[in-house]
């Protein structure tokens, strides 16, 4: 009894003392996010939504990647992110207070540390502003020394940027107060003066290096010069000369990835792309509308200011995520942003949506989704819109672009993208999403499949292929030659296409397909039958009026081309245990009303006799259609609206992971 009595004693104390906590957070993975910090000052180490910082002004990475280090300014200490723990944050050296002390770094003290460069190998310089110092950080040793500005030789003004040049073991700075570009010998702390007083550059204020090359910008002159430096040089003369490479006004910053040449400039559009092209970065959020910075009633998103440095970094990991501080007045966090061409390709005019990199982020999942016109469509909710005023004066610009230019943002493959990764980190979850798009108008998946899809899974390393069930695929063995391996073959023939449909019927399944659909008058002689829109009228007409003979020929020829792909699928090199996967699923479209359980028990059976994965989503779209209505917009060819591709993206988002098809 006394033991029970005890066991009792503890299951209490365990609630009472130790109440149940939610999993820990995790970064958000997205297009915009937070990556460490808060919008009010502070000094906190510790999970990234908890840390804080008191104006953060400069970022830079190790050379794998995995650390992000900070100029903490107002805290006086610099700071590392370890992205490879949740965003962990610590502080590596200084103190609130300020001081100028050499030593371990529990010992060593700063005063407004605000530009930082990394030195393969380990080492970190810190531009100490209040003391004038070049520090050095030796991140193995864990010491700090101080390189430059403590004798007379080697004074230094006041930083704005820094490059390091592994190939001369040497530090470029611009000195704003001296209005000069500066060289640092590292092994000997010797100083050299680069540029003074150039006309085209009279204030040297942001550096990178681009192609092997240093890049330079004025504070306020238009253009980016690419800095030509002789290949033996005094140590203290100004040597360089400058070539034109580019245009822009007020660049504060410069950075370089996957081949191009990026700047933050001052005003309420912060972030171009400066070459090889030049254009301003848009970004985007997932509620359909780019980021405005002028809009008067939202706080700016990044909206920078002249004489206010901040961060500015680009991952090496990770193709144009760039990762920045905000002015001092708008947060006190770190965040990152990507450009995925969102302006360019924010419409649905092409049959891929967003140009991710190629080279798969870690920890990534990546899904890949294909089908109709349904896929890249979201159809924009007018209110006053009748159906007789569709093709009318301003009505049918506004249906144009609503309708035909559906925002790719809003489709329910990008709104998964943002409920999955929504959820990973709430869950706690490491695993990030992306999932990329192909579809062609007006055509099965099935029609393309096997030629269209491998290639895009192999270059992008797609982990699972969701395709959307829509039209059966029959219409190319009617179209199109017969391959070796029983499909019909990728290449358009039109002398092919002038045989009589007779001679142009393969053997087996079409054949008995076609000869049933002239028994039933479903198609006339002579003519191929079409699964297209329903502005063809034999499509509707043939799944509603086929007979079982009809159906199974249809469902064999369907069969040949999925099993086909799905051997395709598996040639495709993949981690070992995680092979590529492929599934297809099932939405109740108002196009095939009253048709829909036509074409669901359709796809079912494809897939049950061919021995493919098939998801149903008719029963929960049907349960909460009513509750998202409207779902679909009739006057644009009853394509899924704003809503009705939520609903789809939240019910994949939930029965995705739930039956383990992800992570």
């Amino acid at each position: 009894m006394k033991r029970y009595f005890v066991y009792f004693l503890f299951l209490l104390s365990f609630f009472l003392g130790f109440p149940m906590t939610a999993k820990a957070l995790v970064p958000m993975e997205y297009f915009n996010t937070l990556v460490a910090g808060g919008d009010d000052p502070g000094y906190q180490d510790g999970a990234f939504a908890e840390s804080r910082f008191n104006q953060p002004t400069c970022l830079t990475f190790d050379d794998g990647g995995k650390e992000l280090y900070v100029a903490d300014s107002n805290n006086n200490c610099v700071r590392v992110i370890h992205l490879d723990q949740n965003n962990l944050v610590e502080t590596l050296a200084g103190a609130a207070a300020p001081g100028k002390n050499d030593g371990s770094f529990t010992e060593a003290s700063f005063f407004k540390p605000t530009a930082l460069a990394f030195i393969p190998g380990g080492q970190l310089i810190v531009f100490d502003s209040g003391n004038h110092l070049l520090r050095i950080l030796d991140l193995k040793s864990k010491t700090v020394l101080t390189l430059a500005g403590n004798k007379p030789e080697n004074t230094i003004g006041s930083i704005w940027n820094m490059v390091y040049n592994p190939k001369e073991y040497c530090l470029y700075f611009s000195e704003t107060d001296s209005n000069k570009l500066r060289k640092l010998d590292i092994k000997t702390s010797l100083i050299s003066t680069v540029l003074s007083g150039n006309p085209k550059v009279p204030r040297p204020t942001a550096l990178c290096f681009y192609q092997d090359h240093l890049y330079v910008a004025d504070h306020s002159l238009p253009g980016v010069y690419r800095v030509e430096m002789p290949a033996a040089a005094a140590a203290t003369q100004t040597t360089a000369t400058l070539t034109e490479a580019g245009k822009g006004q007020n660049i504060q910053e410069l950075v370089s990835t996957d081949g191009k040449l990026y700047a933050l400039v001052t005003g309420p559009n912060p972030l171009f792309q400066l070459l090889p092209k030049y254009q301003a970065v848009t970004l985007t959020t997932p509620w359909g509308f780019a980021i405005d910075n002028e809009n008067p009633g939202v706080k700016p998103f990044i909206s920078l200011q002249e004489n206010a440095p901040i961060g500015f970094a680009v991952s090496p990991k990770e193709a144009r995520k760039f990762y920045m501080t905000l002015p001092p007045n708008q947060s006190q966090s770190v965040l990152s942003v990507k450009d995925y061409n969102f302006e360019e390709m924010k419409y649905s005019a092409t049959p891929y949506d967003f140009d991710y990199p190629e080279t798969k982020p870690a920890n990534t999942f990546r899904i890949l989704v294909t089908s109709d016109s349904r896929m890249i469509r979201s159809v924009s909710y007018i209110p006053g819109l009748r159906v007789e005023d569709q093709k009318k004066g301003e009505f049918g610009d506004v249906l144009y672009e609503k309708f035909i230019h559906s925002l790719r943002i809003t489709t329910f493959a990008k709104q998964l993208e943002f409920m999955l990764n929504r959820d990973a980190a709430l869950k706690g979850s490491k695993t990030h999403f992306e999932v990329l798009t192909y579809s062609h108008v007006g055509q099965s998946f099935s029609e393309y499949i096997c030629y269209d899809i491998p290639p895009f899974v192999k270059k992008y390393d797609v982990d699972l292929v969701l395709g959307l069930a829509g039209w059966p695929g029959y219409k190319n063995f009617f179209e199109r030659p017969m391959t070796p391996e029983g499909i019909p073959s990728n290449t358009f023939d039109a002398d092919y296409l002038l045989k009589p449909i007779g001679e142009r019927t393969p053997p087996g399944a079409p054949t008995r397909f076609y000869q049933g659909l002239l028994k039933k008058n479903l198609v006339k002689a002579g003519k191929e039958p079409s699964p297209g829109p329903p502005s063809e009228p034999d499509s509707l007409a043939i799944m509603r009026g086929m007979d079982s003979d009809i159906r199974d020929a249809m469902i064999e020829m369907d069969g040949t081309v999925l099993k086909n792909f799905t051997e395709r699928l598996k040639k495709i090199d993949a981690p070992q245990g995680h092979p590529r996967k492929f599934l297809i699923f099932f939405a109740p479209w108002w196009d095939w009303y009253p048709s829909n359980d036509i074409y669901k028990n359709y796809w079912k059976d494809v897939c049950g006799r061919n021995n493919l994965n098939f998801l149903d989503l008719s029963p929960s779209f049907y349960t909460l259609e009513e509750s998202f209505y409207p779902t679909h917009d009739s006057f644009a060819d009853s394509h899924y609206n704003l809503y009705g591709n939520e609903l789809i993206a939240y019910l994949l988002s939930h029965y995705l992971p739930e039956q383990k098809w992800i992570p």
